[in-house]
């Protein structure tokens, strides 16, 4: 599995996306529409990030951090559906085609992302078709239904 970076000259910002074997990295063209959207976030171990049924408002690219997919049972216990971690992304439906959480999303280890408000990646993601098919490959290939 390849990874395309961007990083945008004068900019700290990193984008990590999951191009699910592809080895064409992201246009500079789109690394630079999606910067300024970017800020960098700390995840605590145990953070729940969204929970099943919430509205989801930001997504997040994982940089170091490592974070649980899950589907809390009716007995008390959980299904673990993904877990990912480094350059990858959490909350992409979101932005892709709906906005509520079919999982609770748990920080296992905890480390640092790059969040974006969901409505600016769904508003990038419809004017970049290329970074829209790798997020589209990232979500069915490497993590299913679930993200």
């Amino acid at each position: 599995m390849k990874v395309a970076k961007w990083a945008g000259p004068g900019t700290q910002k990193t984008l990590h996306l999951i191009t699910c074997g592809s080895d064409e990295p992201l246009p500079d063209v789109e690394g630079k529409a999606l910067a300024p959207h970017l800020t960098r976030a700390e995840m605590k171990q145990h953070q729940i990030l969204f929970d099943v049924r919430d509205t989801i408002s930001d997504v997040y690219f994982a940089i170091d951090a490592v974070v649980s997919l899950v589907i809390p049972l009716a007995t008390g216990g959980v299904v673990e559906t993904a877990m990912v971690g480094r350059d990858s992304v959490v909350g992409s439906g979101a932005a892709l085609n709906g906005r509520v959480s079919l999982d609770q999303v748990i920080v296992q280890v905890g480390g640092h992302t790059l969040r974006c408000p969901a409505e600016h990646l769904k508003d990038f993601l419809q004017k970049h078709s290329y970074a829209r098919s790798l997020m589209g490959a990232h979500r069915t290939k490497c993590l299913g239904a679930g993200g």
